[in-house]
């Protein structure tokens, strides 16, 4: 069973080389495996969603031909039992 995130992924990566040419460097609104709506921030297309998908699954991304690796780190100390 695929879930609302893979498929609005999947529908993503399939529209990316025509989203490319046409958006790149915009946010897309995605919901339910269809293209919905183009923003030029991300906040944007977040309230966007909320907006209008209230409390249902749906999918924002940056339109880029590279993801970005976000790198987080945390100091942590060891466990002490």
């Amino acid at each position: 069973m695929t879930t609302a995130l893979e498929r609005d992924a999947e529908a993503y990566i399939n529209a990316l080389p025509d989203l490319l040419n046409k958006h790149r460097g915009e946010f897309v609104l995605i919901r339910a495996g269809d293209v919905v709506q183009f923003f030029a921030s991300y906040e944007d297309a977040l309230k966007a969603g909320y907006q209008r998908f209230k409390r249902e699954p749906f999918f924002v991304k940056e339109v880029a031909p590279v993801e970005r690796v976000a790198n987080v780190t945390l100091d942590l100390e060891p466990c002490r039992t």
